[in-house]
């Protein structure tokens, strides 16, 4: 069952009471507050998910980020981490991540007016 606003925050902090390092559910809660408009309280989560995952530049996480940062306002690190995530997909050769990615990137640069 999909939970939402306070229930969906109070399943989360019980996660978070097990296990604190859980990065997957801190990127989980991260697109839950983005989806709830809580967007500097999601970049929070995003940039802790960040610096706990081993990778550091996982598509999902710079995504979250880049989103956030948009809609904050951001333009130019919200492009930083777009293409942070885009490159770290081709690099491991997700060819379908980086097409996601890349679509949510040209996305990005259209409503940004960044076109060229």
């Amino acid at each position: 069952k999909l939970r939402h606003g306070a229930e969906a925050d109070k399943m989360y902090q019980k996660v978070f009471d097990i296990d604190p390092d859980n990065y997957k559910a801190i990127l989980s809660y991260g697109y839950h507050l983005f989806f709830n408009k809580r967007f500097t309280e999601a970049l929070e989560q995003f940039y802790t998910a960040r610096k706990l995952d081993k990778r550091q530049n996982n598509w999902s996480i710079c995504v979250g980020i880049a989103r956030t940062l948009q809609e904050l306002n951001d333009m130019d690190q919200a492009e930083y981490y777009y293409k942070l995530g885009v490159g770290e997909n081709l690099k491991s050769g997700n060819t379908q991540f980086y097409e996601i990615g890349h679509f949510y990137y040209g996305l990005f640069l259209k409503k940004a007016g960044r076109l060229k």
